[in-house]
């Protein structure tokens, strides 16, 4: 994935950020979604259901051919705005302000299932 400028929203600067531990072979580019897997270690966004949403990655880390835990990657929490998914899983304004579910390190989705699909995120135009 290439990096990408992901905009904040809301007011003020940022005031959280954690220093994670990066899944081996992993590479994070700065500007994408992170979450912590089953193990505890940051990897991309994705549709995986043990995922844990963190926030938006402030550098870019490659950690190929490294060990868990080997780097460690700087996330920042807050509310961003993600890409929309498309078609039935497309947000509308009537989902203002509620949880969202991640497709992958760039794109967020309206749950289309009494279950949720991903770590949910939460969505703000």
């Amino acid at each position: 994935m290439p990096e990408r400028n992901t905009p904040q929203q809301g007011l003020g600067p940022i005031l959280e950020y954690f220093d994670l531990p990066l899944e081996a072979n992993t590479t994070i580019e700065a500007g994408n979604l992170v979450v912590l897997n089953a193990a505890g270690y940051a990897v991309h966004g994705s549709t995986a259901t043990n995922l844990r949403a963190v926030g938006r990655a402030e550098q870019t880390v490659n950690n190929q051919g490294g060990a868990q835990g080997a780097k460690r990657v700087r996330v920042s929490r807050g509310v961003f705005k993600w890409q929309n998914s498309t078609a039935a899983d497309q947000i509308t304004q009537a989902d203002l302000l509620n949880d969202c579910f991640i497709v992958n390190s760039t794109t967020v989705a309206r749950p289309t299932a009494p279950t949720p699909a991903a770590a949910p995120a939460r969505w703000s135009a």
